[in-house]
């Protein structure tokens, strides 16, 4: 008698949980066959990866742009003189820098671009 108590508690335990996910919002689908699904509604994560990953891309895609077609020499000169300004020009000459990944990509596109 004890086994089949202890599962009674067990499925009422997990009847609980469900409708305490299902109370917090939830999607009615329907299966291939008719059968009609309450599933908990997904929540949206705080954090998410991609949000960061669009404006780094978004910079490297400028600094490679900027490098192909001014050329190395005149890049370097307008970032020596953005690191001799004010404090945000001097953060923004820390972020346009040229880096390995910039500098490689800028020389491929530089050498097949059209003049």
């Amino acid at each position: 008698m004890s086994n089949s108590i202890r599962s009674f508690e067990k499925r009422a335990r997990s009847v609980e949980a469900r409708h305490k996910k299902l109370a917090g919002g939830y999607v009615t689908r329907m299966d291939k066959d008719g059968l009609i699904h309450h599933a908990p509604r997904k929540r949206l994560r705080l954090f998410r990866p991609r949000v960061l990953l669009y404006p780094v891309i978004a910079v490297m895609v400028f600094k490679v742009f900027l490098l192909s077609q001014m050329g190395q020499p005149a890049y370097e000169a307008k970032l020596t003189s953005l690191a001799q300004g004010s404090a945000l020009e001097r953060a923004g000459a820390v972020l346009m820098s040229i880096d390995p990944v910039t500098e490689t990509i800028a020389g491929v596109i530089g050498r097949t671009a059209p003049l």
